[in-house]
């Protein structure tokens, strides 16, 4: 008894902690990359490789976690009806974690880092016409 409600806490507190800082880094990752009109062409090219790593950088678990928590808890509540129990949670949020978290890693893998790799090329290419320029 006193393990479902440590368990049930726990799930709570690991999804209040992932919504804060999911909220507060997704908020810092584009506020301190807008536009200025005072910023020099070196300060728009570092604004612009912040925003093609973002996604790279991004911290995935926190992500899968809370996809993970919402998923388990509407299948239980929308599916099935009823309130799991703590062996059932346990185990329905670690698999469905493991799969969210992997298919997550194989599409960063296979997808995100091409495309960051093809965004640095080209702000690569960019420098040097920018600097032929000049």
């Amino acid at each position: 008894m006193i393990y479902d409600k440590i368990v049930f806490c726990s799930v709570i507190i690991f999804a209040i902690y992932a919504i804060y800082f999911e909220y507060t880094e997704s908020y810092h990752a584009y506020r301190f990359n807008e536009p200025e009109l005072t910023d020099s062409p070196i300060s728009s090219l570092r604004k612009i490789k912040n925003c093609i790593n973002y996604e790279i950088n991004t911290i995935k678990w926190r992500r899968t976690l809370l996809a993970s928590f919402i998923s388990t808890f509407m299948i239980f509540l929308l599916v099935l009806q009823r309130f799991p129990t703590t062996k059932e949670m346990v185990l329905y949020f670690g698999i469905i974690f493991l799969v969210f978290y992997l298919f997550r890693q194989n599409y960063a893998h296979l997808i995100s880092e091409n495309a960051v790799e093809l965004g640095h090329k080209n702000l690569e290419h960019l420098k040097t016409k920018i600097i032929d320029y000049i």
